[in-house]
């Protein structure tokens, strides 16, 4: 390039010796000098290739360029055999930025070596001198693709799929049904790759939903609706969900460790954990205990319960009508309602944001993980002591907890600190609270809801509590009672009735099934309260093998047995009396049954002719 200076003299200096702009300039000017045909063709090729290159690419290759020119002309002199010495000097004086003049490079090209340095010159040799031939391979091709529609089509097709490949598996399907389809692939492994990589991140809704399905879907892409707890008040929405606890617990019934469940109910409002229950498994009187506890704990009835979608939670308990002959007797919910309870909402299957409890489930994960018997929240995060051949981790264990499972108290006991020590810290900007205690946000808002007209409408004793949230269900009478919790309950009001016949109404109390309540068929007149004690088992062999208390047990189910066989005869005598069908005459006396044997041993009382020196044989 020729350049005309002071005085009208003129000397030519290479492009590469020119700024960055400059040249940038120089390069897309198409009038730059006089060309023939052939040179003409070639500029335009070397034009529509840079032009698929971007401007920060172009910048790099100029700067490549101006680093390269240094370093040729520093090697240039080197003595004979020192060639090698010199490049490796200019790298290390480059990389220390020593040269000032390469001062402006170290934005773009920061360190070198020989043999990159060599690279680029040779690069730039076969491109017959053109300088963006130094430019990196990114982004060559930004706004367009490398792969061919049919390539696009068969990646789509592998990285769909819900089997969830992983992108080489991918690559390898596509290159296989590409042989057998006759569809040619030109474009590389790495291509490929990131043109998946590239699809996903632009189509993530559809590349979520074909490979983890609807709940990942909701989970990670759709959008989420943001609750304002300040539209609500305490009490006026309690969360009910169940969460398997990550520790064992010793099962009061078998007395074996395991894993328990804890049937949380939580507030919304002020995120205060307000009633639980521990059960082995998330059953019915799991979440009435827990309920129950919730409504004494706040003071008063509840306005909204969001239950979990699970079978416990729906069951005819707490939501369903039951039909009874001519009446309706209500589930728990209905018969709160006259107290000021509104509705029951279910939460969305599958829907873990609806319900606000579980967030707190992540937090209590650290209460978890201080309990001695803790296992892990996930296969991946088991402990060190349950993987396979850790006997320095299992010995450790066993000596500093002997190996024992805290008992169930001993857990509701250590709940309940730790839901103390929660509902006193200042919570999380995201949780709701704005950084305000639990604690404070529940007693402020619970202020409020006590001073709106009709409070006490919404107290309820606990006396009263019990009673509402008992069960209520149709159950037949049999010879020894009734049927429930695979027990039987009886009562000498239930005696007489024909075995599975007539029907009664019996409301039972979760919280205690050692006895039920025994209403008539329209359940409103109460006939008596059944317990599970009368005759329960026995001993099998009480008075050989049994001890004194098992044969005193039997002795009181005999006696009760007689008691109530004796009541019957004297009714049918009555009867008979009434009816004058005896015409005045006694009922004879009931015979006492034989003795089977002597009670002495003695022979005063054997026949003559049966005592054994009286036997004769026959001759």
């Amino acid at each position: 390039m020729t350049v005309e200076g002071n005085g009208g003299s003129q000397y030519r200096i290479h492009v590469s010796e020119l700024p960055a702009e400059a040249q940038m300039r120089y390069w897309n000017d198409n009038q730059v000098r006089q060309m023939s045909g052939i040179e003409i063709a070639r500029r335009d090729e070397e034009f529509r290739r840079r032009g698929e290159i971007a401007d920060w690419n172009k910048e790099v290759a100029l700067l490549r360029h101006r680093v390269l020119k240094a370093y040729l002309r520093f090697v240039a002199e080197a003595p004979p055999k020192m060639t090698m010495v010199y490049k490796k000097r200019f790298c290390e004086l480059f990389n220390e930025g020593v040269f000032k003049e390469l001062q402006d490079t170290r934005r773009k090209v920061k360190r070198v070596s020989y043999q990159t340095l060599d690279n680029w010159k040779k690069a730039l040799d076969d491109a017959d001198g053109d300088t963006f031939a130094l430019a990196t391979k990114f982004g060559k091709s930004k706004g367009k693709t490398m792969v061919s529609d049919a390539e696009a089509k068969l990646l789509r097709r592998f990285a769909l799929l819900p089997n969830k490949m992983t992108m080489s598996r991918v690559i390898f399907k596509v290159r296989k049904a590409a042989r057998e389809e006759g569809v040619p692939v030109s474009a590389s492994d790495s291509t490929l790759r990131r043109w998946i990589e590239v699809f996903r991140m632009e189509n993530y809704h559809l590349w979520t939903f074909a490979r983890e399905g609807g709940k990942a879907l909701n989970d990670k892409v759709l959008p989420y609706i943001k609750r304002e707890r300040e539209s609500i008040e305490v009490g006026d929405v309690l969360v009910a969900d169940g969460h398997t606890l990550n520790f064992d617990i010793l099962n009061p019934l078998t007395g074996r460790p395991m894993r328990m469940t804890l049937v949380l109910v939580y507030d919304m409002r002020s995120n205060m954990p307000v009633g639980w229950e521990i059960a082995p498994t998330e059953n019915t009187q799991a979440i009435a205990m827990a309920m129950f506890r919730a409504i004494r704990a706040i003071g008063f009835v509840p306005r909204t319960f969001y239950l979990d979608n699970g079978k416990a939670f729906r069951g005819k308990f707490f939501t369903r009508v039951n039909n009874f002959s001519d009446t309706g007797l209500p589930g728990m919910f209905e018969r709160l309602k006259p107290y000021g309870y509104v509705d029951t909402v279910f939460a969305w299957p599958y829907h873990g944001q609806s319900k606000t409890v579980e967030r707190f489930f992540g937090v209590m994960h650290q209460f978890e993980q201080e309990v001695s018997s803790y296992r892990g929240n996930s296969i991946e995060n088991k402990v060190a002591r349950l993987h396979r051949n850790e006997r320095f981790h299992s010995v450790l264990h066993e000596r500093l907890t002997g190996g024992s499972s805290p008992h169930v108290t001993d857990v509701h006991r250590m709940l309940i600190e730790w839901f103390e020590e929660y509902a006193n810290t200042p919570s999380g900007r995201s949780s709701g609270l704005k950084g305000r205690k639990p604690i404070d946000v529940f007693s402020e808002s619970r202020q409020r809801v006590a001073e709106v007209d009709g409070f006490e409408r919404r107290r309820v004793e606990d006396g009263e509590l019990r009673f509402l949230m008992m069960a209520a269900e149709q159950r037949a009478i049999y010879r020894n009672g009734i049927r429930l919790f695979g027990r039987h309950y009886w009562h000498e009001s239930l005696y007489g009735y024909e075995s599975g016949v007539k029907k009664f109404v019996v409301r039972y109390d979760l919280m205690d099934t050692s006895r039920v309540w025994v209403f008539d068929g329209s359940g409103e007149k109460l006939l008596c309260e059944a317990r599970d004690e009368a005759f329960a088992g026995a001993h099998a062999a009480a008075r050989t093998l049994g001890t004194a208390e098992d044969q005193e047990h039997l002795a009181e189910l005999i006696e009760q047995k007689q008691g109530i066989k004796q009541a019957t005869v004297h009714m049918a005598k009555e009867f008979f009396r009434a009816e004058e069908l005896l015409d005045g005459k006694a009922l004879p006396p009931v015979k006492k049954p034989k003795k089977v044997a002597a009670e002495k041993s003695g022979t005063d009382d054997i026949p003559e002719e049966l005592r054994i020196e009286n036997i004769r044989l026959p001759d």
